[in-house]
């Protein structure tokens, strides 16, 4: 069975609840590299289902530049449907993925999964899609050169929701690190607007729509398709590839211009004007595009609805500019990549940090290339003058393969305790060095920083259930977010667990107390 059944029909599997050869235990996502690559194990995500086509393309994204490389999806307790792949052509391995990926076993596959339902909402609440065509117009658009979109959520359960009190969140999906990689991104939701359901089926974030005091909010979702955490310039050029791809491709590296139509449309056809608080957030590549932007957003609400109280929360990446524990500098040089392609002038990221960068690296006046360190949450924190509340896992699972090197060891990057020792000890290194970074930002920061081995808190599982210092990531989260509306912020102390590896004392992890770890 052609492994493009996998991933063509994965949104209809998971529509309708069911996983191809699948008893329900994760899956695991896993690409690996050459030994000579400088870019080895770049990809590793472990899934609850099959991925989708998004998800599978984030981590064949990575395999495009590598002609030897390999991509895996099994379940990781009864391997009954092992299906695996080689990039024999790179250029044209995400072209529908026919012709590209193959069962490697003779294991027995579930049958074909019932026919998708027919199109509907699948979430909860009122949610519009809106295309960006106005940006598009002035050339703000996807890499592929579709237009921008996002979806608001305007009521729930037949009652509107406030139109004073807003969540934009900004969704996550990795980024572009080639311009052989952007082609293939392109082609994917990551990239694309083109796939986009009228309805959306998935989102990062229920967890926190859904609970108090953000249940009522009207929200928006932002899709992602830039590839550059928002910061492309709407000045860059097009870029025509024509090497590894027949016909040409021409790459759109435009996300601030994104990001700029995003607001402009909600602020002047959607209501946010009348906004009198905001949050603004985001998960992983979200994440870090709450870190950079998130005093862009501040200075736009000021100067269009000075009524409004911003504050921000940071899902996942505080990650800070970090050797893995070969030392092969792949993720400095992975960031490094996005900032000098898509932003080379520092123009989208945050002033203060590019500033300070090029002062500290003795650039010469006006330089602004030491402006891609501020591409890591940790080294741009403390330049954000917005009121933010850094949610992150000290262990988490894809700072795990792409800056800790866990790659190596699949059953180390989703269980700490199993690591090499060597290894085990970086990565506690590590987690202490966010820890001490995180203590030296001032007040107006909030945080909830945890044990529990994880990527993307905001969902509905962890946000319920988990506990630092005896009290729940939701609980935490919204015992801030009401203080920073009066600017209290400080008083709230922050939810950090100091205990290397498992929680402390009696703490929920994954909705386990420790001794069940």
């Amino acid at each position: 069975r052609m492994w493009s059944f996998l991933a063509t029909s994965a949104v209809a599997a998971a529509a309708a609840g069911s996983t191809a050869g699948s008893t329900g235990s994760p899956l695991a996502c896993f690409v690996e590299y050459p030994s000579s690559s400088t870019v080895k194990n770049m990809c590793e995500r472990q899934f609850d289902e099959f991925p989708t086509v998004a998800d599978a393309t984030e981590c064949a994204d990575r395999c495009l530049g590598e002609a030897s490389c390999v991509m895996f999806a099994w379940s990781t307790t009864e391997p009954t449907c092992r299906l695996s792949a080689t990039c024999k052509q790179p250029t044209n391995a995400l072209s529908g993925f026919d012709g590209y990926f193959r069962n490697s076993t003779a294991g027995a596959c579930a049958p074909d999964p019932p026919s998708p339902p027919p199109p509907g909402p699948g979430i909860d609440g009122n949610w519009t899609r809106v295309f960006l065509h106005d940006a598009a117009e002035q050339g703000a658009v996807c890499i592929d050169g579709s237009p921008g979109a996002f979806y608001i959520r305007t009521g729930i359960n037949g009652t509107a929701t406030d139109p004073t009190k807003w969540v934009i969140f900004m969704e996550g999906g990795g980024w572009a690190s080639s311009l052989e990689g952007s082609v293939a991104r392109a082609k994917t939701d990551l990239g694309s607007s083109k796939g986009y359901p009228e309805f959306p089926q998935h989102m990062e974030g229920m967890g926190l729509f859904d609970a108090p005091p953000f249940a009522t909010h009207t929200v928006v979702y932002a899709k992602y398709c830039d590839g550059g955490s928002w910061t492309g310039a709407l000045s860059n050029p097009p870029i025509n590839v024509t090497v590894g791809t027949d016909p040409p491709f021409t790459l759109y590296f435009r996300g601030r211009g994104l990001f700029d139509g995003l607001f402009e449309e909600l602020l002047t056809n959607r209501g946010l004007d009348k906004a009198t608080e905001l949050l603004y957030a985001g998960c992983s590549a979200g994440g870090l595009t709450t870190y950079v932007h998130a005093d862009a957003v501040t200075a736009t609400m000021k100067a269009r609805a000075p009524q409004a109280k911003v504050v921000a929360l940071a899902d996942a990446m505080y990650s800070l500019n970090h050797d893995d524990f070969k030392k092969d500098g792949h993720w400095p040089a992975f960031m490094s990549w996005v900032y000098h392609t898509m932003d080379p002038t520092g123009a989208s990221v945050n002033d203060a940090c590019v500033t300070a960068m090029a002062t500290k690296y003795g650039t010469p006046p006006g330089n602004r290339s030491e402006g891609w360190r501020c591409m890591f949450g940790s080294a741009v924190a403390p330049f954000i003058q917005t009121p933010l509340f850094v949610l992150n896992s000290k262990y988490d699972t894809w700072q795990a393969a792409q800056i800790i090197g866990a790659g190596d060891f699949p059953h180390c990057r989703d269980t700490i305790a199993t690591c090499p020792a060597p290894l085990k000890q970086f990565w506690v290194d590590y987690a202490n060095q966010m820890i001490h970074l995180l203590d030296q930002l001032p007040p107006r920061f909030g945080a909830y920083l945890h044990n529990c081995q994880s990527h993307c808190q905001t969902g509905p599982g962890m946000w319920t259930t988990d506990t630092v210092n005896g009290t729940h990531m939701g609980q935490a989260v919204a015992t801030w977010y009401e203080a920073a509306l009066q600017g209290k912020q400080g008083q709230v102390p922050r939810f950090v667990d100091r205990c290397d590896v498992n929680p402390c004392g009696g703490d929920i992890c994954n909705g386990k107390p420790p001794s069940a770890l």
